[in-house]
């Protein structure tokens, strides 16, 4: 996922990274997700793993949640925090 899809991001009090899509990249989200059920993915911004999971569902909100995020990938996000 290009850096340039994201509409907003921010850091939580703990420490959680949360990425606001744009729509190009929500509906890409939606359809990677849609296309890929009961599959492993990972998602990839500025050369960082930043989420990897089984998708269960289709993933519609384009709102993301990252753990621990590596600080390239905050770095790479300030322009849009």
């Amino acid at each position: 996922m290009p850096v340039e899809r994201v509409e907003k991001a921010s850091i939580s009090e703990d420490g959680l990274l949360w990425i606001v899509l744009d729509q190009q990249g929500r509906a890409e989200l939606h359809e990677m997700t849609r296309a890929n059920l009961g599959q492993p993915v990972q998602i990839v911004m500025a050369g960082q793993v930043v989420l990897h999971f089984t998708v269960i569902t289709e993933l519609e909100s384009g709102r993301l949640r990252v753990q621990n995020p590596h600080q390239g990938l905050i770095e790479a996000l300030e322009p849009v925090q």
